[in-house]
């Protein structure tokens, strides 16, 4: 919270008192350099607000301890989705931003959210892991976790679907992702299979 700018206000509550103390005693300890990327609340739906994003990380580190090493032993999808069970501590079910109360309600991470960084963080990591040490049982691994993971729907699936594409998991809406950013966008037809195929086909 501290890094991200977000304890820098004279606040009126305790807990956020006690985080900016505990902030700025640790920035002086280890000599924390400054972060200049703002974080941003506009367009955002308050359970996507940074400060809710962030409690939820901490919970995530402050229960799992050799956090890598439990992903990488995890057999089942199911497994990932426990580990990601997370709710923010109470402060934030009164809570979206600091010094605001707002009426009760736990903050949990959704499906959706959840399935989000299954893609596009665990699975990657799990598959440049297998990659890196030459281990293809990570790599089969990640591949099946995205396999199981439910397909994302969005305006670039949803284009590939219209065109009688399935779309039946994260597989499948990954590779849709990928084809219009790598080829299509950039027009690269000819070192696509697919726009290969197509104009073949139609010389």
């Amino acid at each position: 919270m501290g890094q991200a700018g977000l304890l820098d206000a004279d606040f009126e509550e305790d807990y956020p008192r006690m985080l900016q103390k505990e902030y700025r005693f640790y920035r002086k300890k280890y000599n924390f350099l400054p972060v200049h990327e703002p974080v941003h609340f506009l367009r955002m739906r308050p359970g996507n607000f940074p400060t809710i994003r962030l409690a939820q990380l901490a919970k995530l580190l402050e229960q799992s301890s050799h956090l890598f090493g439990k992903i990488k032993s995890a057999s089942t999808l199911q497994q990932l989705k426990q580990m990601l069970a997370l709710t923010a501590n109470d402060y934030w079910h009164y809570h979206y931003r600091f010094d605001e109360v707002s009426s009760f309600k736990e903050k949990v991470l959704g499906r959706q959210m959840t399935d989000n960084i299954i893609i596009n963080t665990i699975i990657p990591v799990v598959f440049a892991y297998g990659y890196l040490k030459q281990e293809q049982p990570y790599k089969n691994k990640a591949l099946r976790w995205l396999e199981e993971t439910t397909a994302e729907q969005n305006n670039i699936t949803r284009q590939w679907t219209a065109l009688g594409l399935v779309n039946n998991s994260a597989y499948d809406s990954q590779a849709y992702i990928e084809l219009l950013k790598t080829y299509c966008r950039g027009k690269n037809c000819l070192s696509c299979s697919i726009g290969a195929a197509i104009l073949k086909r139609s010389v």
